[in-house]
């Protein structure tokens, strides 16, 4: 009985684990979908402070995961997100020459920003990253 109480409970515990991984992933796809989206209209409205269009992907995981201590946690979860962004059919992967060296670019396609996105999300690059992380200015 003991034995059966715990396999249930161990299951349950699973679950809702894996339900919160499922939000927070959403929550981190939806951030780098509009840190791409920010990336790609800075760079039309003023190439001067943002220079590509394109972010380099293991940067963005650095910013938006730098709360996640655990490499483990951290593959996996990234993982998940690098599935959804790369499968956005608003989102170009790209092999970009960064500081020398060949390296894995995505780059928004879609197109510009919705007002319910505005309103909905405060800018990515205000809220997470400086400046300069996203740009290619950084080594790899």
């Amino acid at each position: 009985v003991f034995g059966l109480v715990a396999s249930i409970m161990a299951l349950r515990r699973r679950a809702i684990n894996n339900a919160a991984e499922s939000r927070r992933v959403r929550g981190l796809v939806q951030d780098a979908l509009d840190a791409l989206q920010d990336q790609e209209t800075g760079y039309h409205v003023d190439p001067s402070t943002t220079p590509q269009p394109y972010i380099v992907p293991v940067r963005l995981r650095d910013a938006i995961l730098q709360e996640e201590h655990s490499i483990r946690n951290r593959q996996r979860i990234w993982e998940k997100v690098q599935h959804v962004v790369e499968e956005n059919a608003n989102v170009r992967t790209n092999v970009q020459e960064v500081d020398g060296e060949d390296v894995k670019v995505w780059t928004w396609v879609g197109g510009q920003s919705t007002p319910a996105r505005d309103k909905r999300r405060v800018s990515f690059s205000e809220r997470t990253l400086s400046g300069t992380l996203l740009n290619d200015t950084d080594a790899e």
